[in-house]
């Protein structure tokens, strides 16, 4: 566990508190206080380090990485004691807030063409832009 501590404008507050609830797993709520001299906010909280794996398999939950060769890649399953199955890649994943938050922002600034169709899935594109995003260090 480790602990959070944000100094920020009093009009910013809003959005670094909902930056913090999608980007971390909070153990605590966030406290607001005001700074010494009264003009900016100073926001705490405490947050986990994430156990479960960045990527995970659609059939089983286990970890799943991505395997690259010269011609094409594959999905294997990151243990090696593989279960009855091929790995599936990761799919688009209800209730998940880091992909909930990419397709909003996807949505947003994703082009469109001359119909007003957007270019590409954002639920696609959340799931490429959160896998990735998981295999990052958390520091």
């Amino acid at each position: 566990m480790f602990e959070i501590r944000v100094i920020c404008e009093p009009d910013d507050v809003t959005k670094v508190k909902e930056t913090l609830t999608l980007a971390f797993d909070l153990t605590s709520a966030i406290d607001d206080r005001p700074t010494r001299d009264g003009h900016r906010r100073r926001l705490y909280t405490k947050a986990k380090h994430r156990t479960v794996p960045p990527v995970q398999c659609a059939v089983c939950g286990q970890g799943v990485q991505w395997v690259d060769s010269y011609r094409e890649g594959w999905w294997v399953h990151a243990h090696m004691d593989t279960p009855s199955h091929e790995a599936e890649p990761p799919t688009w994943q209800e209730g998940d807030r880091l992909m909930a938050a990419l397709a909003a922002a996807m949505s947003a600034y994703c082009g469109t063409d001359v119909h007003g169709l957007v270019r590409a899935d954002p639920k696609d594109i959340a799931v490429v832009a959160a896998s990735i995003a998981r295999l990052l260090p958390s520091t």
